[in-house]
């Protein structure tokens, strides 16, 4: 008797090993999706700078403002889980890295201009802060 339950014990053992280590492993990313990760980056950057020109020129509702940065931030941050769970061949490694960082860094900045009062030199500053995350999106863009 404690031959079979010893054996069940192992089973189960080898199975939750097995299905815990199906879902560890990062799934690739080819260079060409990867290109569009960054492509799609820099669009999210490029849409946001020029929410916050259109929210400081006054053009927008205090409502519709919060939840149109909580949609970048939603998408900038959806963004960044899928490009965690992938892996890039060598010679993509550096991009896959850097798209990863700038996603997560304009999602910190989403964030936080989703807390903001909305005042203007505040919003001069993310604009700034999210240029430069763009201008990183932009070399790594170049990368071949």
């Amino acid at each position: 008797m404690p031959n079979i339950a010893i054996r069940i014990a192992v089973l189960t053992s080898v199975c939750v090993l097995m299905i815990g280590a199906g879902g560890c492993s990062k799934r690739p990313i080819k260079a060409e999706e990867l290109q569009s990760n960054v492509i799609s980056g820099i669009s999210l950057a490029q849409e946001t700078e020029m929410f916050i020109d259109y929210v400081r020129e006054g053009r927008s509702t205090s409502a519709f403002a919060k939840g149109h940065i909580k949609y970048l931030e939603d998408t900038a941050e959806d963004e960044s889980k899928e490009l965690r769970d992938k892996a890039a061949e060598t010679k993509d490694q550096a991009k896959l890295q850097s798209c990863r960082a700038s996603f997560d860094s304009l999602t910190r900045e989403l964030e936080s201009l989703g807390k903001q009062r909305g005042g203007d030199a505040e919003l001069v500053a993310a604009k700034g802060r999210i240029a430069e995350i763009r201008k990183e999106l932009q070399e790594a863009e170049k990368t071949k």
